[in-house]
C-alpha cells in the first residue's frame, strides 16, 4: 500500500482529473451507470444523455491508500473501450474547466473537475462522500461481464439465456445478504430467488459451469453454500458426491482446499458428460 501523497501524484499524472467534491441537483429521471456532463443553471443539472456508461469500461482496477493515521481511501481506476476514447477525448475537452460525473445507482457519486483533454481514455472514480467503492468496484465488473457476455452471445445467438442466468445469479447474491434472514439453508431454499435460480440450473445443466464460476464457489463450502450447491446438483445428478463432503478443513494449506475442490468439480463434468453422451445416443436412434 501507497501513501496518501502517492495518491495525489497518480491522479495528476494518470487521469489529469482533479477531484474538487461539489454537490449536484438531485436527478428527477433514471440514469444508466456511467459518465455524465453537469449542466449549469438547471434544475436537474445532469445531461440526460451519457458521455461513457459502464458497459464502455474496457478495463477496471481497485487500487487502495493508506492516510497517516492508516485510515483506508479507496479508488477505481480504469480505462475506455477503444472504440469510445475519441467520444472520451472529446467530451473531456469540451468540459474543461468544468464538471462531469459519475452517476452509480442513479446518484452522483464524484464530480470532478476537468483540467485537460484525456486522449488516453483513463479515469478515475473517487469520492469522498462514504460510499462503499469496493463493493461498487465488485457491481461495476459484473456489469462489464453482462456486456462482454451479451455481445458475444449476440454472436452466437444465444443471448437470452446467459442475460437470464446473470439475472437469477445476482437476485441470488442479494437474497443470501439480507442481515438477520436466517442460520437455516432450509429455509433459503425455500425463497423464490433460489428456487428460480436452481431451476433455471436444473433446465440447462451446461449452466453448472456457471455456477462453478459464481460467487456460491468463493467461500467454504461447510457452511450455507455447501448445502445449497448440492441441493442445486443432486437434483440434477443424484449420484454426485456432496460438496460439503469433499472438502477437507483443518489441513492448514489453502492450494490443498482450491484442489479438492477442482476434484469435486471435475466429477460434476463426468457426470454431466456421460448424460450429453447419453442424449446423444438418443437422439441418433
Amino acid at each position: 500500500m501507497k501513501k496518501l501523497n502517492c495518491l495525489l501524484i497518480l491522479i495528476a499524472i494518470a487521469s489529469v482529473i482533479v477531484l474538487e467534491p461539489n454537490s449536484c441537483n438531485a436527478q428527477t429521471i433514471e440514469r444508466e451507470n456511467g459518465w455524465y456532463y453537469i449542466m449549469e443553471g438547471r434544475k436537474d443539472s445532469i445531461s440526460k444523455e451519457s458521455i461513457i456508461t459502464v458497459k464502455d469500461f474496457a478495463f477496471l482496477r481497485l487500487d487502495s491508500f493508506s492516510y497517516s493515521d492508516n485510515r483506508m481511501m479507496y479508488m477505481i481506476v480504469g480505462t475506455i473501450n477503444q472504440s469510445q476514447v475519441s467520444r472520451w477525448a472529446d467530451a473531456t475537452e469540451r468540459s474543461i474547466g468544468k464538471r462531469i460525473c459519475f452517476v452509480f445507482d442513479n446518484k452522483v457519486i464524484t464530480d470532478p473537475k476537468v483540467n485537460a483533454r484525456i486522449e488516453s481514455g483513463a479515469f478515475s472514480i473517487s469520492t469522498y462522500k462514504g460510499y462503499d467503492l469496493k463493493t461498487m468496484f465488485r457491481q461495476i465488473r459484473e456489469e462489464m461481464d453482462v456486456e462482454q457476455e451479451r455481445i458475444h452471445c449476440l454472436e452466437k445467438g444465444d443471448l437470452t439465456d446467459i442475460l437470464g442466468y446473470k439475472k437469477l445469479e445476482r437476485a441470488l447474491f442479494e437474497e443470501l445478504q439480507k442481515p438477520n434472514f436466517s442460520s437455516c439453508a432450509e429455509d433459503y431454499m425455500k425463497s423464490e430467488a433460489y428456487l428460480n435460480y436452481k431451476t433455471f440450473i436444473g433446465k440447462n445443466p451446461d449452466y453448472i459451469e456457471r455456477l462453478f464460476q459464481s460467487f456460491l464457489f468463493k467461500s467454504s463450502p461447510q457452511g450455507l453454500y455447501g448445502y445449497l450447491i448440492d441441493d442445486i446438483i443432486k437434483e440434477k445428478y443424484p449420484d454426485a458426491p456432496s460438496i460439503r463432503g469433499n472438502f477437507r478443513e483443518g489441513t492448514g494449506s489453502k492450494d490443498y482446499d482450491i484442489l479438492t475442490l477442482e476434484d469435486y468439480q471435475k466429477t460434476i463434468r463426468k457426470l454431466m458428460d456421460i448424460e450429453r453422451s447419453k442424449n446423444k445416443s438418443e437422439l441418433s436412434r
